[in-house]
């Protein structure tokens, strides 16, 4: 869970989102924006970081990182590979074709917008 600030009413907002791959180690992980930069959240955490992560009863002040495409198109790839049946399902939900070519994966990854969130450190 994503606790943020509206950037328009101010208020606190919660927001479960999909995890695409969580480091246990490391406490990062990357989530996925499947409605791109028009989810509210997205758009949020663009003009004020991310107050709070929640993952299970773990809750962390994050760094946020925007993944560049390279990164965004590698994390997918290798999400779908482990959870295919969450990709279909995805998929349908947001009502977004996929025909599981290269050129169809790449056009996917591209409508998408993915977020690293790792615990601060005492280096940070």
């Amino acid at each position: 869970m994503l606790i943020h600030v509206g950037r328009n009413s101010c208020r606190i907002r919660r927001t479960v989102l999909e995890v695409i791959r969580h480091n246990k180690s490391s406490g990062e992980c990357i989530v996925i924006s499947a409605y791109g930069i028009n989810a509210d959240w997205y758009r949020n955490i663009l003009l004020k970081p991310a107050l709070e992560i929640q993952i299970g009863t773990k809750i962390f002040v994050p760094i946020q990182r925007l993944l560049d495409e390279d990164e965004a198109f590698d994390e997918f790839v290798e999400y779908e590979r482990l959870h295919p049946f969450a990709v279909k399902n995805l998929l349908k939900l947001i009502g977004i074709q996929y025909d599981g070519s290269e050129n169809g994966r790449k056009l996917l990854v591209d409508s998408f917008r993915m977020v690293s969130f790792r615990p601060r450190s005492i280096d940070d």
